[in-house]
């Protein structure tokens, strides 16, 4: 009778994800950089030799952003007065000749009012040494496309005065999130998340961008079913996530552990700030006993009771993915997402901004290989997560390693979060370096993965 809790135990759905890249993009009415080629806010001037100088800039403001340092060299006029968010008849004509990365790319530029030939050269010339094209036959149309959206919780900080932060209004830095199109977990090994390469490579090489510690890389992850995650496939997932969740905010960059955009749920979510008594009269569903093993000494075991004991998917999300009380101001490290039309989804907004498709394949498969054990039958998951559970409860005695090891990471693929922990150590400031910086020249912050070293074996 246990394995029947689940659908489809010994073969359920696919998992599907997506990535969400946020990062601020330059709109000034000055071009304070004309030297850099890749952005320049006057359209009708005339290129500057690519001589500016690149550097990090820290100071005294917290975590420092990434940054350019240029002397200018020429004047530029004043910008065309171009709607920031107006999408152009020469967009849709890129949309039926290129597709629909093109259109993205065309709507971002427009933002830093590139001109449409420099933007259709570099497209171009990007588009034909690499492609794109994906599959539609895995989910509808509506989730296909990749799309821009402004962003107003992104923004940068230029000044310091009386102990306020303020924006920098005279560059002119504008909130952006782009949404990738759904992918099917097998698009690993199929070679279909290549595209993320490719939009990294546009971005990267065309535009003037800055990754700070208010930008998040966020993948979010469902099943292959017309209603996304089922009211129990939820409280799976987000229970293994609550018992996994400190050791998931060691592979973050440490600016974002635990900041205002990301709180932890096992901390600042209204389940946890519940008191005993009031946890101790939730009853919690009949599947409960099923996935979890109340034997097993846990410190949180009266929470996962209160999570287990909510009725509909909009009560969990208000227990377990939302701030509450004393909590301040900001969000989860973690979100359940309900669509309009009433698709379910897990959204993880932990992990800190970059552009490089290494990394971002790396998150990807770490809250895919939790997606998948959430979606293993109750008995081999009720196992799993005790597993979890014992070794977590004891302070010192589990490793982000060992959680990646037991989770069936590629081993490939922690070698390179261990490099990543100690790019960051030692750092005063732990800066959010999207890119390492060499000779004047952008290099991708870590090795691109090959395709098929993100296998799912669960």
């Amino acid at each position: 009778m246990a394995s029947s809790t689940t659908a489809n135990a010994n073969n359920p759905d696919p998992i599907l994800f997506g990535f969400e890249f946020e990062f601020l993009v330059a709109q000034s009415k000055k071009d304070h950089h004309p030297a850099d080629g890749r952005w320049r806010v006057d359209t009708d001037q005339t290129p500057a030799p690519k001589t500016a100088g690149f550097s990090l800039q820290s100071g005294n403001l917290g975590p420092p952003s990434f940054s350019f340092k240029a002397k200018p060299t020429t004047k530029g006029s004043k910008p065309a007065k171009t709607p920031i968010h107006k999408v152009t008849d020469k967009a849709e004509e890129l949309l039926e000749k290129k597709g629909n990365l093109c259109v993205l790319t065309h709507k971002i530029l427009r933002l830093s009012q590139t001109s449409p030939k420099e933007f259709e050269e570099a497209v171009e010339k990007v588009r034909e040494k690499a492609g794109f094209y994906w599959r539609t036959n895995h989910v509808s149309n509506k989730y296909q496309g990749y799309t821009v959206v402004s962003d107003n919780s992104l923004h940068n900080t230029a000044d310091k005065k009386q102990g306020q932060l303020l924006l920098d209004t005279n560059y002119g830095w504008i909130g952006v999130e782009v949404r990738s199109r759904v992918f099917h977990e097998n698009d690993f090994n199929n070679g279909q998340v290549t595209e993320v390469d490719l939009l990294c490579s546009v971005l990267r090489a065309e535009m003037r961008l800055q990754i700070n510690h208010t930008c998040a890389l966020q993948v979010t992850v469902s099943r292959q079913t017309s209603k996304g995650y089922n009211l129990l496939d939820l409280k799976k997932i987000l229970t293994l996530v609550w018992v996994l969740e400190p050791w998931i905010y060691q592979l973050c960059a440490p600016y974002r552990q635990n900041q205002k955009h990301c709180f932890l749920i096992s901390q600042y979510s209204e389940l946890a700030t519940m008191t005993q008594d009031t946890l101790k009269n939730m009853v919690p569903s009949w599947e409960y006993g099923y996935h979890v093993d109340e034997g097993v000494k846990y410190r949180d075991l009266m929470k996962l009771r209160g999570l287990w004991n909510s009725r509909t998917e909009v009560e969990l999300q208000a227990k377990a993915c939302r701030r509450y009380g004393f909590a301040p101001k900001g969000k989860l490290g973690v979100s359940l997402n309900i669509s309009p039309d009433g698709v379910h989804m897990i959204e993880f907004r932990m992990p800190e901004g970059t552009l490089d498709p290494g990394l971002a394949r790396m998150w990807a498969t770490v809250f895919v290989k939790i997606a998948k054990v959430a979606s293993l039958g109750s008995e081999e998951y009720k196992e799993r997560l005790s597993g979890f559970m014992k070794r977590t409860n004891t302070t010192g005695a589990f490793t982000w390693q060992e959680m990646l090891q037991e989770l069936r990471v590629p081993k490939e693929h922690i070698k390179l979060w261990g490099w990543k922990e100690q790019w960051f150590a030692g750092s005063p400031y732990h800066e959010p370096r999207p890119w390492a910086i060499k000779e004047g020249k952008l290099k991708p912050f870590l090795p691109k993965l090959e395709d098929d070293d993100a296998r799912f074996e669960v």
